[in-house]
């Protein structure tokens, strides 16, 4: 059975004082133990006379009134009061609302540059600078085997300008001339190195063509021109680059055009 003690009797004399419902086992226990402990009956007996006391106070003041004019002072203060505090309760709620939008919005940025594809740098643009020209004007065959129909070439010694070396774009070419005119170019410039290549004994990849060419741009003449180039130039055509020797040159063969224009190039291991 539970005992009462004197901490226990202090947390419910209140209640017994003020005749509030309470269990009859615990009223019991309560009133055996201040029967027991003189220390816990004065101290029931002094809450009973002070709750006597506040309902007589009580009984005496509910009679009493505020005057009019303080009972609307405290009105308005109340529902003033009650403004602000939605007023600053919805104020956090649009904080809270607008910092819960940012960071959504931060997260699907983060999950869209996640899942973007790495976009692939565009192929570098053929720049032949006239500090990395090596300019042979030596004739590279002799003029009599690099006769071809349809196409004449001149074999006349001259320096071409790298000023005047067009810009170009590997994709560019088929957008331009059909595939019949382009082979038939390459294949009358691959035919007039064949000796070279020979007696040379160097592996060369196939002429690729620099912008817009055809058979009628080389009618006038051309010039096979040995040039130096960084070996990042390959990259652009598609070519395979060593990395361990991508800062080395490589060497180039530039058919030039009559007009100065290069027309094709090819690469020299």
């Amino acid at each position: 059975m539970f005992r009462m003690n004197c901490q226990n009797f202090e947390d419910v004399v209140n209640d017994l004082a003020r005749d509030q419902i309470m269990e009859v086992d615990a009223r019991a226990r309560i009133i055996e133990h201040s029967v027991k402990c003189q220390a816990c009956a004065q101290r029931l007996e002094g809450e009973r006379l002070l709750a006597v006391d506040l309902r007589a106070l009580a009984a005496e003041m509910k009679s009493l009134e505020a005057p009019e004019p303080v009972e609307k002072q405290l009105r308005a203060a109340f529902r003033s009061g009650g403004l602000q505090q939605r007023s600053s309760s919805n104020n956090r709620l649009g904080y809270v609302t607008a910092a819960a939008a940012a960071v959504v919005l931060i997260m699907f940025g983060i999950v869209a540059i996640r899942l973007r594809p790495m976009s692939s740098p565009p192929p570098e643009k053929l720049l032949v600078k006239p500090e990395q020209i090596a300019i042979d004007t030596r004739p590279t065959v002799p003029p009599a085997s690099l006769a071809r129909p349809g196409v004449a070439l001149s074999w006349k010694p001259k320096i071409v300008r790298a000023g005047n070396f067009r810009q170009t774009n590997r994709r560019s070419f088929a957008t331009h001339y059909s595939n019949r005119e382009r082979n038939s170019t390459l294949a009358a410039a691959s035919a007039a190195t064949a000796i070279t290549d020979s007696q040379r004994r160097e592996v060369a990849t196939d002429f690729m063509p620099l912008g817009y060419i055809s058979s009628m741009n080389l009618q006038d003449g051309a010039q096979l021109v040995r040039v130096e180039l960084p070996r990042s130039a390959m990259v652009s055509f598609g070519l395979p680059v060593n990395m361990d020797r991508y800062g080395e040159r490589v060497k180039a063969d530039v058919l030039v055009g009559a007009d100065g224009l290069a027309r094709a190039i090819r690469f020299i291991q």
